[in-house]
């Protein structure tokens, strides 16, 4: 019918349309994550954490690497599953932050198989920040008493690790110039799908 062909055109526009956004989107990210990093040693957060997402990011301080948060993850590029490796980072603002230092595999889990990347004393580190997004619906709940992370949740990390506060940004650092050291850096994932032309 014509009316069923005329629903069909809009579909097909609104799809074209929501398709050259996303698009757009993807764009916008990829240039705040190649763009000059900002310096978090410098400026307050004073915006809501999404403002910074995908922004990348420099600051100085120190990791507290005997505080290590395992969150669930799959790498990056290939899929496999593992964990990231978090850690609270005591930047010389006095702000902690919680940084991504990178995935490992299952058997990379314990510190002890991996000190090629740990530096004692400061240092200045660069990333991409992210915004928490929360509990996804229909995700378990994080197993705090294991150290098992299956989203990310702030406070209840700050309070695992002992931190009064942590900044309301994830940094997830850079890769190390090393690559077949762990754990792995540059594990943001832009993720947003184009199906828009499917039905």
């Amino acid at each position: 019918t014509i009316i069923g062909v005329l629903a069909l055109l809009a579909l097909g526009t609104w799809q074209l349309q929501r398709m050259a956004w996303k698009h757009d989107l993807m764009e916008r990210i990829q240039t705040e994550m190649n763009a000059p990093p900002l310096d978090l040693s410098s400026i307050t957060l004073d915006q809501p954490a999404a403002h910074y997402d995908y922004k990348s990011a420099r600051i100085t301080g120190h990791f507290l690497y005997d505080k290590e948060l395992f969150l669930a993850s799959r790498e990056v590029t290939k899929g496999t599953f593992g964990v990231q490796i978090l850690s609270p980072f005591v930047a010389s603002n006095g702000m902690t932050y919680l940084v991504s230092r990178g995935w490992v595999p299952p058997e990379k889990k314990d510190p002890a198989m991996r000190p090629e990347l740990v530096v004692a004393g400061e240092q200045t580190i660069t990333g991409v920040l992210r915004a928490p997004k929360g509990r996804p619906f229909m995700m378990p709940e994080n197993r705090v008493a294991e150290n098992f992370w299956l989203y990310v949740d702030l406070p209840a990390m700050a309070a695992a690790v002992g931190v009064t506060q942590f900044a309301p940004v994830i940094l997830n650092l850079n890769a190390a110039s090393d690559k077949t050291a762990y754990p792995r850096g540059s594990q943001t994932r832009i993720t947003f799908t184009n199906n828009h032309l499917m039905y």
